[in-house]
């Protein structure tokens, strides 16, 4: 979980430094010192969700795409975190957190597929086909022998019992 988290985040920070350096920030009227300078100059975005109407507007079709997925995301995560904050029972909170989880794991999906789509278009396979296999990696269920390595080393109930 922790890789796939990892790699969108590298995927959504690589595809966002070009929109960042296209931002444009004010002159600054003869500062006096270093630090005054400093504390004019407009912050950059650090994210795609934080960018302007006007920067947003110039984004690359990826871009855009990937803007509009973290946004939907957003949206929900705020409606459930706040159904979550607002909840007393166990029960339904914990059907709150599974579905923030789905949340997550379906953007993650959709940010991937996403660049899959744009590499097929832009007629390039090898990234594609990548990317795809990440895709699937990162969310094959666990099998046998991936299983098999952790539990080997601890004995089992039965195991224990005989002891």
């Amino acid at each position: 979980m922790y890789r796939s988290v990892i790699l969108t985040s590298l995927f959504v920070i690589l595809l966002t430094m070009p929109a960042v350096a296209n931002e444009s920030t004010p002159p600054i009227d003869n500062p006096t010192t270093p630090t005054e300078a400093v504390a004019e100059t407009a912050q950059p975005p650090r994210s795609l969700l934080d960018l302007s109407e006007t920067a947003a507007a110039k984004l690359k079709p990826l871009q855009m795409e990937l803007r509009q997925i973290l946004i939907a995301e957003r949206d929900q995560l705020e409606t459930l975190h706040a159904a979550f904050n607002q909840e007393t029972d166990a029960r339904r909170s914990l059907t709150i957190q599974k579905q923030i989880r789905g949340v997550k794991i379906a953007t993650e999906r959709a940010l991937v597929q996403a660049q899959i789509d744009h590499a097929r278009k832009a007629g390039r396979q090898d990234d594609a086909e990548r990317l795809e296999a990440a895709l699937n990696h990162m969310y094959q269920p666990e099998t046998e022998s991936n299983t098999s390595n952790s539990e080997s080393s601890r004995p089992s109930a039965e195991q224990r019992t005989q002891r």
